[in-house]
């Protein structure tokens, strides 16, 4: 049988759904995707972060990147060989990008989720460089 892997699966913990203005109840729903990926042939799915404003209501990215992380990473045990997982960085503390993706290698993700920008920040901002570094070396 043809292994399919969903590169773009999104995934919220509740905890960050409750603090966001425009939540899809399905991100929160991991039991739901899982069916859906039944029903769908699909081996195995890497969660990403879906857009979000919760960092406003969370007092900053450190918070929504320490419950984000940590709860893809309890998934990818609970439900192994079926998600892939992809951190998050605290996009307005850049000097703690490369403590935090240490954290999400030792957490078990194997990528990092990128938006295209972050408040007029586009990804080839030097603050970025580390960041492309550190998955170059990482591989």
């Amino acid at each position: 049988m043809q292994k399919i892997i969903d590169s773009h699966s999104h995934y919220m913990p509740p905890e960050i759904a409750r603090n966001t203005m425009f939540f899809k109840q399905g991100w929160s729903d991991i039991e739901r995707l899982l069916s859906v990926m039944d029903e769908n042939n699909i081996t195995k799915g890497m969660l990403v972060y879906p857009t979000s404003d919760a960092h406003v209501n969370m007092n900053g990215w450190r918070n929504v990147c320490d419950c984000y992380n940590e709860e893809i990473a309890a998934i990818i045990k609970k439900y192994k060989g079926r998600f892939i997982g992809a951190g998050i960085l605290p996009v307005d503390s850049p000097n703690d990008f490369e403590r935090e993706i240490k954290r999400i290698k030792e957490l078990g993700l194997k990528a990092v989720s990128l938006a295209s920008s972050y408040n007029g920040k586009y990804l080839d901002d030097s603050i970025f460089d580390i960041v492309f570094k550190m998955s170059e070396e990482q591989g």
